[in-house]
């Protein structure tokens, strides 16, 4: 059983981080709506906004997290309070579902979707990693199945590299806006120190044509 002091830290860390979400959230909407003018303040300027959300806190093998899971259903909360009228285009999934299948299945079923004119939102909250496979590093996206032997190129992690296709192909093809919006670096540190700071960098590097908020290191 917890003590209450250790309650009372975990109770007020976790709503600091829902204030930041939702702070960082307003922001992005406040400067997609800008350029209509607060007449327009609510307004989307996107035709659609679809959103694949991930978040996950119960892994397989590897550490668990706290709070991924519901930092995931707190985001799916604030898009759907704040586009209603796209709800059907937002995929939440979490925990179990989150494993490497279900992770490429529901980014490829939403980003499918996306048309010129409309808004892309890839949120992930769980683990990353960067590994080097044949001389080259590769940063990922840890599935619920990630192993803990690090074998990721056998499964069970995804690819930014595949990620970054993805987002590209949206900007460049379908001509629409992606925002990228991860809890993931921090997570390195099951590793180390080092792995951390490679995820970190791995992040900022990729994804050109993208928006990006990207959280956190250790402290």
């Amino acid at each position: 059983m917890q003590s209450p002091n250790k309650y009372g830290i975990q109770y007020h860390f976790k709503m600091i981080k829902t204030a930041l979400l939702t702070i960082t959230f307003l922001s992005l909407c406040l400067n997609s709506f800008a350029q209509g003018g607060f007449s327009d303040l609510g307004k989307s300027s996107y035709n659609n906004v679809h959103a694949i959300i991930v978040g996950i806190s119960d892994y397989n093998e590897i550490k668990d997290l706290d709070y991924a899971h519901s930092d995931a259903q707190l985001f799916y909360d604030i898009l759907s309070l704040s586009f209603p009228e796209s709800i059907e285009n937002f995929k939440l999934i979490q925990n179990e579902e989150a494993n490497f299948y279900g992770i490429k299945k529901g980014i490829h079923e939403v980003s499918s979707k996306v048309q010129e004119g409309d808004l892309f939102i890839l949120y992930f909250s769980g683990h990353g990693d960067v590994m080097s496979w044949m001389g080259t590093d590769r940063g990922y996206f840890l599935g619920h199945d990630a192993s803990q032997s690090r074998e990721y190129e056998m499964g069970g992690a995804v690819r930014f590299s595949w990620v970054n296709e993805v987002t590209n192909g949206i900007s460049a093809g379908a001509k629409a806006d992606v925002w990228l919006l991860t809890d993931a670096c921090h997570s390195g540190k099951v590793i180390n120190q080092e792995g951390a700071n490679a995820t970190l960098n791995a992040l900022n590097a990729g994804f050109e044509n993208t928006t990006k908020f990207i959280s956190c290191q250790a402290h």
